[in-house]
């Protein structure tokens, strides 16, 4: 794949179409790993304190919890639901 973006930008070049070809090597120089895109060099917890960062991580494992009893009460709500009507086709056999 590198060799081909390689001798596609060379024909991009001869073919007059540089602007073209500069696209090209841009492409194969990310594919090398030779540059990064944008903002590949800013941290992704810049400028947080400790304290956000406890914050942040107490309000995810509260929402965790809350998605795992909801998922709880959605199963238990079913059984029950379940039971009744179970429980009612048994009563009026």
């Amino acid at each position: 794949m590198v060799g081909q973006l390689f001798v596609l930008a060379q024909r991009l070049t001869a073919d007059g179409e540089d602007y073209k070809a500069a696209d090209a090597l841009l492409k194969l120089a990310k594919v090398q790993g030779w540059i990064n895109g944008e903002g590949a060099d800013k941290p992704v917890l810049a400028n947080l304190t400790q304290a956000d960062i406890d914050r942040v991580r107490a309000e995810y494992r509260a929402k965790q919890q809350q998605q795992a009893s909801e998922q709880t009460g959605e199963a238990a709500s079913t059984k029950t639901i379940r039971g009744l009507v179970v429980g009612s086709v048994v009563k009026a056999n």
